[in-house]
This record gives C-alpha cells, structure tokens and sequence, in this order.
C-alpha cells in the first residue's frame, strides 16, 4: 500500500493557527517550524514494492534524474537516469538507461518488512527490507554538486550483489572506441556499448545527425538557423558504473566479488558534444578518476548541506484550513469529464488532514522542481525529467491511452520546438519567489535574444525586431 507518512499535526497545542489564504507562517522562532522537522514530516513512505516505474520515487540534483522503485516480482532496486540536456537526433529527451540492483537474499519477499522513503531534506531515496539479522539498508542519491549517482548499502548479514544496466534503446557493443566510431550510422543517434573487459560499465547514445536546424528554420527563421551552432549535433550522453569489490561478468553486468555487509557502487553521468566517441569516452573516464579520490561520507556532508540550506531558504508550512472539506482548486483537462471527475476527487482533502497536505503538496512540488531546474536548459513540458512507463487507461490531455508507454515517451514530445507548456510550472516558481531556478530560465531565453541580435538592456533591436515570446514566461 502505498501512503504518505502518518499525518502528524505539524503544530502542537498553543500554536496559533488561523491563517489566511494558504495559511502561509513564516519561520519564527517558537512557533513550531524553526528547525526541519516539519520537512520530514512531508517525507512520502510506502510500505510495500511498485510493480514497476509507474509506482516510483523522482530524486535529482537538479540536472541528472531518477526514478526509483523495488520491484514487487523480484525485490530488485531499479531506477531510471535521465538527464536535461541529453536530447537524442530527434530532439527527444529519452532515458539515458535503467539500472537493477539485485541482492542476494533479496531486499524484499512476501511477509517481511519493508519501507521506501523520499527523504527531502535529504535529497535522497532510503530502502530497508528484513528485520534484525536480515535487515538490509540502501541510500541512493544525486550528488547535488557532481553529475554523479550514489548507492550504499549496510547489511547485516553478507549479502551477494549484482549491477545491471537494461537500455530501453538498443546498443551495439564495441570494444574500442574505434571501432564504435567506425560502426557509427550515417544520421540517427547511435547506441553504444563499450565492451573493452575493464571493469566498469560504460555506455553513451551519439547523435550523427540533428533535426535541431530543420526545426529552427521552420520557426520563420532561416537567417538564423544557417550561422547557429547546432547543440544536438554530435552530441554524446551516458553513463559509466562502478564500484569497490565489483568485477565484470559482461558488458552490462558487474558482480560483487564475494558477499559482503557493505555494498557501495557510484554512476558517472555525462552529456557533451565531442569530435569522437573516443573523446566523450576519454571525459567521463576522467570524471570517475578524479571521483574515485574522494570520500563518499564528505560528499554526502557537502551534499545533505546542500539541501538543509534549500529548505531553509523559506517554506510555506499550513497549521489550519478550518473544519470543512478543502477543495484546491486547479485546472486539468476538464473538458473531458471522466478525466476531470478523477482530478477533482483527488483534490479534496478531509478537515482532519487538510493543512498536511496542503504543506506535503506545496514540498513535494518545490523538490521535484529543483531536481530538475538547476541546469543550462529548463526540464521539458508533459513529465519533466520524470516520465515513467504508463500502463493502458491511463488518462491523457487526449483521453485513457489505448496502450501501454514507455518511460522514453510524453506528450506532446513531437513538437518542432521545446517551449509549449514549459512555461506553465515557471508561472508558479516566479509567484513563489524561486528566483534560482527562475534566473536559469531567464539567462537560457537571453542567451537566444542575443543571438537574434536584441538587447535586452538597450531595449532596442540591433536587427529585426524585438522578440516575441508568446509560450514563455
């Protein structure tokens, strides 16, 4: 079953409450909320594994994605990467692959414990299967100052672990970086798996071709599609994993040596344009050297600080909606009535309950946001960096899907520029004073003024005319 933490009153007796509109409290020593307990308490906890990603935690560090998950079936940990600026050829923003971690014995099975947190003030995902001399821990997080991916776990009794990577695209697996430069297709983006027998997994998708300036010119702007720079064309993104105590079994598996009770690995994450795959290959092995020398438990600090200083920066904590039903209200494909009855029902809270979620939903909002608005490019419309397979019946901005979707796909996702519906969430984070994420938007859309020729601080055009924005902020 899958639930929120016990709904704890985030005020305690003598805490003055009535509160206007949202009852927004500022953070004043004395009233309840100068400390981060009331983070935690907006925690989400389940209690039970997901069938699949459709049941799974997002966790970010702002420009590297997850979705995290226990899968029932197996008790396996799964998670998905994504990242921003990891466009293919198409000018899609597909996963960059899946990753299963299978313990042994398992972390979970039918009639014993288990418990999956999203810590927010931790910016981290905390599992725990088995009690007393089973009992199993893991800790996954994204490092919030390093594209880099982070597993430990603590058991307490040795356990055997295994690494796998599970690519929703195909991969060709390659030997050199040679010779996956010479397998390269003439346009498309291109999968490829390095099968070299070190030990370590790496795998990256190239981008041959781009349809970026097909796009551009399509947007009434021929003159400045033909002296732009492409930034999807040669384009390499992926990943490389390893860790302490791990050897190669193949080119997608890597296998504790022998069982132990501490189990670490780490995931190097990259996106960049290089002349060859020999040279993107040559960065990210870089990129885990230079990681290898330093202390997990240091970065964790540096990290965890990172996201204690986040939450401090302001908060919005409710402590009393009056005694009647709330209803918050929004707007959600409501010309299609099932899909609008299904919305509203969800959007309802009982007296008993209403100020938490209030507080929950506002949290839980401003976490997905910052795991997915601190890089160059804003997250895209319809699922962020956070899409996840979707089973038939699903409702959609069309009505139920007629079937099942992958993780790789959205709404909308064909459409020949990144702007619609980017602006809807960016609405909110400006009301709400999220200028950090708000600024990278803004530096992104005056990158583009320039480019065009128009000078924002002149307020004037040097050619054409001044910009025209109608789909952003």
């Amino acid at each position: 079953m899958k639930r929120p933490v016990s709904q704890k009153k985030l005020f305690r007796n003598g805490v003055a409450g009535c509160l206007t509109l949202l009852g927004i409290l500022p953070a004043v020593p004395g009233r309840g909320v100068d400390d981060d307990s009331w983070v935690e308490q907006c925690n989400v906890v389940w209690d039970s594994p997901s069938r699949d990603s459709f049941g799974s935690m997002p966790l970010g560090n702002g420009d590297i994605g997850l979705n995290v998950w226990v899968e029932e079936a197996t008790g396996d940990l799964l998670f998905y990467i994504s990242k921003v600026d990891a466009y293919d050829a198409g000018h899609y923003l597909p996963k960059l692959g899946r990753v299963r971690v299978k313990l042994t014995p398992s972390l979970f099975a039918a009639g014993r414990a288990f418990r999956q947190s999203l810590d927010l003030q931790d910016g981290a995902v905390s599992i725990s299967g088995g009690s007393g001399a089973e009992r199993v821990d893991l800790k996954l997080w994204v490092d919030a100052h390093r594209p880099m991916v982070h597993l430990t776990c603590q058991s307490a009794m040795p356990r055997e672990a295994v690494v796998i990577v599970e690519s929703l695209r195909s991969l060709t697996p390659s030997a050199t970086a040679d010779e996956a430069q010479g397998k390269l297709p003439p346009h498309g983006t291109a999968g490829i798996l390095l099968d070299d027998k070190a030990t370590r997994l790496t795998w990256s998708y190239r981008n041959i071709s781009s349809r970026w300036k097909d796009a551009f010119k399509g947007q009434n702007s021929p003159e400045l599609a033909a002296r732009a720079e492409d930034p999807i064309q040669n384009l390499t993104s992926g990943c490389q994993v390893e860790g302490p105590g791990f050897v190669r079994e193949n080119a997608t598996t890597l296998r504790l040596r022998k069982s132990s009770t501490r189990i670490a690995c780490a995931i190097q994450v990259l996106s960049c344009k290089t002349a060859t795959v020999g040279e993107w290959f040559l960065k990210i092995q870089r990129q885990a050297d230079a990681a290898r020398t330093l202390d997990p438990d240091v970065l964790f600090a540096a990290h965890r600080a990172w996201w204690r200083a986040f939450w401090n920066r302001s908060r919005i904590v409710v402590g009393k909606c009056g005694d009647s039903p709330v209803r918050m209200e929004g707007y959600l494909f409501t010309q299609y009535k099932e899909v609008a009855d299904i919305y509203w029902k969800s959007l309802v809270s009982e007296p008993k309950e209403n100020a938490f979620v209030l507080t929950q939903r506002h949290a839980l909002e401003r976490f997905q946001q910052a795991c997915a608005g601190r890089s160059q490019v804003p997250p895209p419309y319809n699922g962020s960096i956070f899409t996840m397979d979707m089973p038939a019946g699903v409702n959609s901005w069309g009505g139920p899907k007629g079937g099942p979707s992958s993780a790789d796909s959205r709404d909308w996702a064909d459409l020949p520029f990144m702007w619609q519906n980017t602006r809807h969430p960016y609405w909110s984070m400006a009301a709400r004073g999220r200028w950090r994420i708000v600024a990278k938007l803004r530096g992104h859309s005056l990158a583009g003024y320039g480019f065009a020729g128009w000078s924002p601080a002149r307020r004037e055009p040097r050619c054409h005319h001044p910009p025209s924005s109608p789909e952003r902020v």
